[in-house]
């Protein structure tokens, strides 16, 4: 056997090896799908359907005379796949292809589930935590001003 003809299987293995590597490569999402596919689980795939929502929100006011019809046309020819593509763009600008990959394992979790179905009502504790306490502290203020001889308005 000629040395050429000794090496043809090896090259021929190398090769397929190349070519299964490269559609197993060719075959991983990229990017953008990785953010996509965040935000679906994350729970910000409807922020896209809010924001035209909120648009529509903030356009009507100002065209009153505007009929209902037309808007619905207007609004119903925006895709929120817009929004979600460049909401998608945000998040791989400032995270990795791994970091991306941990963030959607880690809302695969069952912990990360929770965090979803949680989060808002979280949020909204938060929220009234936070103006309790900003209620309070109004009110201790405004007593230590009135102490000193300062007359601020009241909180109430």
């Amino acid at each position: 056997m000629t040395p050429i003809r000794a090496l043809v299987p090896s090259l021929a293995l190398a090769l397929v090896s190349l070519l299964a590597a490269g559609s197993a490569v060719a075959e991983e999402p990229n990017e953008e799908a990785l953010a996509l596919e965040l935000m679906a689980l994350s729970g910000g795939a409807g922020v896209a359907e809010q924001t035209v929502a909120l648009l529509a929100q903030q356009m009507r006011p100002a065209y009153p005379l505007v009929p209902e019809e037309t808007w619905v046309e207007v609004f119903s020819a925006i895709d929120p796949d817009e929004v979600r593509g460049l909401m998608a763009q945000v998040y791989t600008r400032h995270f990795t292809r791994e970091e991306l990959e941990e963030l959607i394992a880690f809302y695969q979790s069952p912990i990360g589930k929770r965090l979803v179905e949680l989060l808002p009502i979280v949020m909204q504790d938060s929220m009234m935590a936070g103006a309790q306490w900003t209620d309070t502290k109004s009110r201790e203020i405004v007593e230590v001003l009135r102490a000193r001889g300062h007359n601020p308005p009241t909180f109430e």
